[in-house]
């Protein structure tokens, strides 16, 4: 996912994932938006604005992160700065301002569905930059996105109880 930059504390990062989910794109993106209902790896609080909506923020506090030794703040933001319903879900990924884990975080995260009749091809890009002391370490390889996903997926495409 990432290369070092000509500073050794700098990495250049993309990522890009890709699941096909079988349901409706309505079905995929209403549950994509509600991030807290799907992401296991982190905990999602909403800060500001309401999901699925221009402006809105959300704080991404990684669960593993005191465990793998990383510096505090435990935690990061999400805010969404383009929504193309049933389409393209954009958003800016930042640092607190004094960093976040050890680094200083920009990058974004670009989510497109692609409506296949009754599936749904979602396709994840993220680019971003990360610099600061901790990269010493080697950053995420993007394991903890594609089991979120693959939650995404799974609660998705359960078959729905009428009972």
């Amino acid at each position: 996912m990432t290369r070092h930059d000509v500073n050794q504390l700098i990495h250049d990062g993309h990522l890009e994932l890709q699941i096909l989910v079988h349901k409706p794109v309505t079905i995929v993106w209403n549950r994509f938006i509600h991030m807290h209902t799907w992401v296991t790896s982190h905990v999602i609080e909403q800060v500001q604005g309401e999901p699925g909506e221009i402006g809105a923020v959300i704080r991404a506090s990684f669960k593993q992160a005191a465990e793998l030794g990383m510096p505090l703040p435990h935690y990061h933001f999400c805010k969404t700065i383009k929504v193309v319903i049933g389409s393209q879900y954009l958003f800016k990924t930042y640092s607190e301002k004094c960093g976040s884990y050890g680094l200083s975080i920009i990058g974004f995260d670009d989510a497109r569905f692609e409506s296949l009749g009754n599936d749904t091809r979602l396709t994840f890009n993220f680019y971003g930059e990360y610099s600061g002391e901790y990269l010493a370490k080697e950053p995420s390889d993007g394991d903890h996105m594609l089991k979120n996903l693959q939650n995404l997926k799974s609660l998705v495409e359960q078959p729905i109880d009428n009972g």
